[in-house]
């Protein structure tokens, strides 16, 4: 897990007032990356340039969220505890090992 994804959980932990027993896990992988591989110079910049706002309000959103994580943060008392502990229930010794990956089915191969 990328030290984000803990920021992430531990601030809607904190923020809703609830526990999860599964740790979050990002998969960065998606269709638009293949893709990208395919595209000419051409075309990389003009996505660029008609991105340029969606990534700058995806930085001011990134920024926001760390400044609400620290205050979180800062208020809580056993932030190092919990911080370590992200994943687990307070009535579990260690982390579930459910995996969402496992129950459902992959949609997205559509022949």
């Amino acid at each position: 897990m990328k030290r984000s994804d803990y920021v992430g959980q531990y601030s809607f932990e904190e923020t809703f007032g609830m526990r999860f027993a599964v740790a979050f896990e990002q998969h960065n992988a998606t269709l638009s990356a293949a893709t990208m591989a395919t595209l000419s110079a051409e075309q990389l910049d003009a996505v660029r340039r008609l991105n340029r706002l969606d990534l700058e309000l995806y930085d001011f959103a990134k920024n926001l969220a760390f400044q609400r994580f620290k205050r979180l943060r800062d208020r809580d008392p056993y932030f190092v505890q919990r911080f370590q502990h992200l994943g687990e229930l307070p009535s579990r010794q260690s982390a579930t090992e459910f995996n969402w990956d496992s129950v459902i089915e992959d949609t997205t191969d559509v022949e």
